[in-house]
């Protein structure tokens, strides 16, 4: 759509009119309003353009991709913190205003637009374990690098979500934990496992490489939740009855 200026109009008037100045003051009056919503109606597809996208707008992106920005966050120690390798410059997460210590919190604009992205992958998943794991593999190395995941089938209706390395930061721990990202396929029980301690491999039996390894390496496999809480005495009240089984499968 081509785009005027007031002074565009102003070159069509006829020469007998041309220079009076109350006659081009109407004009300008009449056109600057037509001029300056078609600026505004040209722009809307750039304000709501999810790499453009901001505030608000952003918040209507998310509503057609299927994912507000307001998250869960099932931990107590979720804060920037000093003093804590995993809350500390780049990973804590600042505390706003009205965010409280256990809840609801809203992620910030580039969080969003991250987790908004990989919601769409979702969107089109075509229910296979390999896609699934390289989308977890691109979300949530974007967010933490260092992080990867493998999936393990047991091949009896049941599948493992495994996250090795790097055990992000509690906010991308959470929504791996409560599941933001849902990629079950129909009719296979998951569940979801990390490394209980930080830039390890996950422990397994017969399998040594860069995501699972044997004794004095990998760390044991457990509730993301477990991770969490660990210091708090919340932690006693989960119970994990498959850490520590896991058989790594092909996938």
């Amino acid at each position: 759509m081509a785009l005027y200026e007031t002074d565009d109009y102003l070159k069509l008037l006829p020469s007998f009119h041309r220079w009076q100045p109350q006659f081009r003051a109407t004009v300008e009056s009449l056109t600057s309003f037509q001029v300056a919503m078609s600026k505004f109606v040209a722009d809307i597809p750039r304000q709501f353009d999810i790499d453009e996208a901001i505030g608000v707008q952003l918040d209507v992106v998310g509503q057609w991709v299927g994912r507000d920005r307001m998250v869960k966050i099932p931990v107590d120690n979720l804060w920037f913190s000093f003093g804590d390798a995993r809350k500390g410059w780049g990973l804590g997460y600042w505390k706003g205003i009205y965010d409280q210590d256990l809840g609801i919190t809203a992620l910030d604009d580039e969080s969003y637009r991250k987790l908004l992205y990989a919601k769409i992958l979702v969107n089109n998943w075509d229910g296979t374990f390999e896609t699934a794991r390289n989308l977890l593999n691109s979300y949530f190395g974007s967010v933490s690098p260092g992080t990867s995941f493998f999936i393990d089938d047991h091949g009896d209706g049941s599948a493992t979500y495994a996250m090795t390395g790097k055990i992000p930061p509690p906010l991308y721990l959470a929504l791996f934990s409560w599941d933001y990202l849902p990629l079950e396929p129909a009719g296979i029980k998951t569940y979801y496992r990390v490394v209980s301690v930080d830039n390890t491999p996950m422990f397994g039996w017969g399998v040594q490489n860069g995501q699972v390894a044997g004794w004095g390496t990998g760390s044991w496999g457990t509730d993301p939740e477990k991770v969490l809480y660990r210091d708090t005495a919340r932690a006693l009240n989960f119970t994990d009855p498959l850490a520590g089984t896991l058989i790594p499968g092909v996938v």
